[in-house]
C-alpha cells in the first residue's frame, strides 16, 4: 500500500497499511469496509496533523484518503475535524480505535457529525498518536 500524500512538512508518526475492517457511521448512512486481498485495501496512518484512512481498490488503480483532522489543524473551513478517539476492545474482532469527528458542513446522505471504527491490532500504539485533547480511555 502507498504512503498518503502530505501537506508541507507533514510527517507520518505512525502506519498501519493493512487494517482489517473499517466501519462509518453518519445520520442514516453506515459503510463497512474490509480488507479483502488482490480487490481491496485499507490502510490507516497518522501524521504530526491528522489521521488519513486510506482505501485502494485493484491493487492501486483507484485509491481514495479521508482525512480526519486534529483540532486547529484543518487546511480549510469545514474540513472533517477529531472530536474523540478511544480504544475498545471488541470479543470478536479485536480492538479499535472509535474516532468521533465533526465537520461544518453536511453532505449529501451524510450529518455533520460522523463515527468511524477501525479494527486494528496495532490499535493501542496508533492512539498514542493522537494529541492528548481528544484521546479517551
Amino acid at each position: 500500500m502507498d504512503d498518503p500524500k502530505l501537506e508541507p512538512g507533514e510527517e507520518i508518526a505512525a502506519r498501519q497499511p493493512g487494517v482489517g475492517i473499517a466501519t462509518y457511521r453518519s445520520g442514516i448512512n453506515y459503510r463497512v469496509v474490509p480488507r479483502l486481498p488482490l480487490l481491496q485495501d485499507v490502510g490507516f496512518y497518522v501524521t504530526s496533523r491528522r489521521a488519513i484512512l486510506r482505501g485502494e481498490l485493484l491493487m492501486n488503480l483507484y485509491d481514495k484518503d479521508v482525512s480526519f483532522w486534529f483540532p486547529g489543524e484543518a487546511t480549510a473551513a469545514g474540513d472533517e475535524t477529531v472530536v474523540s478517539v478511544t480504544l475498545e476492545h471488541g470479543d470478536v474482532l479485536g480492538d479499535s480505535l472509535l474516532i468521533s469527528t465533526r465537520a461544518e458542513r453536511e453532505h449529501f446522505l451524510r450529518a455533520k457529525d460522523a463515527r468511524f471504527e477501525i479494527f486494528s491490532s496495532q490499535a493501542k500504539a496508533l492512539l498514542e498518536h493522537f494529541p492528548r485533547g481528544v484521546r479517551g480511555g
